[in-house]
């Protein structure tokens, strides 16, 4: 009977620890105000969206990201 107990509580821990993995970074979402990230073929239309002379934003420039999953990392 303790070792059924130790198990759901171990089940139950591990279901908690892994609760964060929906969570919203804010460094990983895009800022419609940062220029860095327009290109200068886009920028006329950029400053016009900033103006609030067009409608939508620039396209931002392409980014890759290259990465290893090695397991769960908790930080």
């Amino acid at each position: 009977m303790n070792i059924k107990k130790l198990f759901h509580f171990v089940i139950c821990v591990l279901m908690a620890t892994s609760i964060n993995a929906q969570q919203n970074n804010s460094d990983w979402s895009a800022n419609w105000s940062d220029t860095s990230k327009i290109s200068a073929k886009y920028m006329s239309q950029h400053i016009e969206f900033l103006n609030n002379q067009y409608p939508y934003p620039a396209k931002p420039r392409s980014q890759w990201e290259l990465s290893i999953g090695l397991g769960e990392s908790h930080v």
